[in-house]
């Protein structure tokens, strides 16, 4: 659990410094450098890391916290909804991906 909240923050501080370094006046090869904070590879192997965490506990407390282990699948599933928009095409917005 903590690692998804640590992988939360660092989307939205990454984004949060796209979004100013895309305000000011910064060169371009400094725009470039916030946008990649992190490739698209990093974060697919990031969030199918924690997918499979977030499943291996769910399953190991199903027999005595089902309802942790139903909350532990949500959100197993909702960071695995995410994977689609690491493959669409055009500038990767970070911000999308802590909607989901």
């Amino acid at each position: 659990m903590k690692n998804l909240a640590y992988c939360t923050d660092a989307v939205l501080e990454a984004a949060e410094e796209q979004r100013e370094a895309a305000a000011g006046s910064a060169p371009k090869s400094t725009l470039r450098t916030a946008s990649e904070a992190f490739s698209r590879d990093e974060l697919k192997t990031y969030f199918a890391k924690n997918v499979a965490h977030l499943k291996g506990a769910a399953e190991k407390s199903l027999p005595q916290q089902p309802e942790f282990a139903g909350r532990l699948t949500e959100i197993a599933v909702s960071l695995d909804s995410s994977s689609p928009l690491l493959d669409a095409p055009g500038t990767l917005d970070l911000e999308d991906l802590s909607a989901g």
